[in-house]
């Protein structure tokens, strides 16, 4: 599975409480994982799932869905980046541009908005930098197109899941 698939489909799966059984075999391997984790647990904030390492999935968990997810492969410093709203967005590929900021540091990534298993998705490639593992680590707004989305942090309970996908996804 492509790091795109991936990173969209944990976006989408990973908010549901339960998993749905009809998915295909290529992504079963992220259902198993997160259905094991809704078996136990909706997280709160920020969780790595490791289930299928060296793939790596960082999500952030709202009460509702999974907002935001950072995928990569352990020592590897390519990484997907997606957001996914509430509600539906445009239909087709829609170019866009996501940017975590924090003061004066910022990190730009040619993101594509497309629906994605029913749900509305916008991600993009990008490589963990240092200023992106920063602004990961020590928090970060982002903007969706020029508009100020959500500011997201990191809390003591969650901190370790953060550094430990940006301390593993460097070259």
């Amino acid at each position: 599975m492509s790091s795109w698939s991936r990173a969209a489909f944990l976006s989408v799966v990973l908010a549901a409480s339960a998993v749905s059984g009809a998915v295909s075999g290529v992504v079963s391997g992220v259902v198993a994982a997160a259905s094991a984790q809704t078996a136990k647990a909706i997280p709160k904030g920020w969780f790595l799932h490791e289930e299928l390492a060296p793939s790596l999935d960082l999500a952030f968990y709202e009460p509702t869905h999974v907002s935001f997810s950072v995928s990569c492969t352990k020592g590897y410093a390519d990484a997907v980046l997606a957001y996914r709203p509430e509600g539906k967005g445009p239909e087709g590929k829609k170019p866009m541009k996501l940017v975590l900021s924090r003061g004066a540091a910022s990190v730009t990534i040619d993101a594509t908005g497309q629906m994605f298993n029913g749900s509305y998705v916008i991600d993009g490639p990008t490589t963990m930098t240092a200023a992106l593992a920063d602004l990961l680590q020590g928090g970060f707004t982002l903007t969706v197109d020029g508009k100020e989305i959500k500011t997201y942090a990191t809390t003591d309970q969650d901190r370790a899941h953060v550094r430990k996908l940006t301390q593993a996804c460097r070259a």
